[in-house]
């Protein structure tokens, strides 16, 4: 079972086993949004970041689930702000880089 951190954000990168298709999904937390709303909202406006309103699920307590497309490089950029475990570490900076 997974463990919700609400002052973390949680990413996975998911391929289709039938078409091959790779896409990335991440979770938003309330608590995240309001820490990190500056670098989140850069984030989302990257022109390499590829999702429209159907892949954005919002939730009553304030958080949101993102499915998105990118190049490669952007899920690498992700990868490497990640722990062993499906969760961004501390600063969303890393997701400038």
């Amino acid at each position: 079972m997974s463990e919700i951190i609400p002052e973390k954000s949680q990413f996975q990168i998911i391929v289709n086993s039938h078409t091959g298709r790779t896409i990335g999904r991440i979770y938003f937390s309330k608590v995240y949004i309001c820490q990190h709303r500056e670098v989140l909202k850069t984030w989302l406006k990257k022109k390499t970041i590829y999702f429209t309103q159907k892949d954005v699920k919002l939730y009553t307590d304030g958080s949101f689930r993102l499915y998105f497309e990118a190049p490669q490089s952007e899920y690498e950029i992700l990868n490497r702000a990640i722990s062993p475990y499906p969760l961004l570490q501390g600063s969303a900076n890393a997701l400038d880089k």
